[in-house]
């Protein structure tokens, strides 16, 4: 999904004209930190409420020496790109601009999460796996036959990499909450199972067998 698809214009953008009280008024109304400055649809930069608290409110933004930020993003970028500026920024809103550099609308965080909400499927009914492999032991053609050989789809699939162990957390969503049987598929092939997330009962014995072996082994 790119950014294109979630643009918002409901909050109003700033002229270089408007006062500084202005600005702190629109920012308290519409709940975020942060406005673009536009003067005919030409992005001049996102100023911040922390910049603007000690500055006198009466004067326009134009007069004041403000820090004066230039995070934006292009329209047809992926949204990926735009949850990275925005958490690595604390952003509470992105200006996004067209292919020629003009100014459309922003994006916030809430749009976001509605977006990854569709693309991750993570309203569809399914279980949820979460498998752990070294580095140089992922391969994702492997682990797709032996899901699809128990006639079981993968909907959605993300990594992470641990930064403890370095491990790769696989966490695969399915298009079923029948999943012990892929999990026994999946220690056959001597895949580390992390996590399970299921509404499936049968799971439960995935579990159950766990503390029996637990048990067994503290017995020993």
């Amino acid at each position: 999904m790119i950014v294109k698809e979630i643009i918002s214009e409901t909050i109003p953008s700033l002229k270089p004209s408007d006062t500084i009280s202005k600005a702190l008024n629109w920012m308290e109304t519409f709940k975020i930190t942060h406005l673009p400055i536009v003067l005919n649809d030409d992005y001049l930069g996102l100023i911040s409420e922390t910049d603007l608290l000690d500055i006198d409110n009466n004067k326009p933004i134009i007069n004041n020496k403000l820090i004066i930020n230039d995070f934006s993003i292009i329209e047809n970028q992926h949204i990926y790109n735009a949850i990275n500026i925005i958490s690595d920024n604390n952003l509470s809103l992105l200006p996004v601009l067209s292919t020629d550099n003009k100014y459309t609308g922003y994006i916030v965080l809430q749009d976001l999460l509605i977006a990854l909400k569709k693309i991750t499927s993570i309203e569809e009914i399914g279980s949820v796996v979460i498998l752990e492999v070294a580095q140089n032991d992922y391969t994702l053609t492997e682990i797709a036959n032996i899901v699809e050989s128990e006639n079981i789809k993968i909907v959605s699939l993300h990594t992470a990499t641990d930064t403890k162990t370095q491990k790769l957390n696989i966490t695969l969503k399915f298009n079923t909450d029948e999943v012990l049987p892929i999990i026994k598929s999946f220690e056959r092939y001597n895949y580390s199972i992390k996590a399970v997330f299921s509404n499936d009962k049968l799971s439960d014995e995935f579990y159950n067998d766990r503390l029996d072996e637990l048990l067994f082994y503290l017995k020993i």
